[in-house]
């Protein structure tokens, strides 16, 4: 995953106006910075969308993991079986938060 230095880096190397603003006014070098850095950041947000679908689809995954964790401690409470198809939920709402929660590697090099 690449961190917001290497997207500063990225953009220096990029657009060179930035360096030339630093050379020809040094005193403005920390406004330069800040620039890039903010640039870096907006472009390190972007791994995660975030639209409404998306967040629906991220909130019934966490209600069904949790309808599947609190069932199954109910069940094992009273001394029941716990049924093979509630831990597949469980475990399939759980793996499906991962992937989609966890940053791609389709922008690092």
């Amino acid at each position: 995953m690449k961190k917001s230095v290497d997207y500063m880096a990225q953009i220096l190397m990029d657009e060179p106006n930035y360096l030339e603003q630093i050379k020809e006014e040094p005193e403005k070098t920390n406004k330069v910075i800040e620039e890039v850095k903010k640039k870096a950041e907006e472009q390190a947000r972007a791994g995660i969308p975030d639209t409404g679908v998306y967040r629906m689809v991220v909130c019934f995954l966490g209600i069904v993991a949790v309808a599947a964790i609190i069932g199954s401690i109910i069940l094992v409470g009273i001394k029941t079986d716990v049924p093979d198809a509630l831990i597949a939920l469980g475990s399939a709402a759980v793996g499906a938060l991962a992937g989609l929660l966890s940053p791609s590697a389709k922008g690092s090099e």
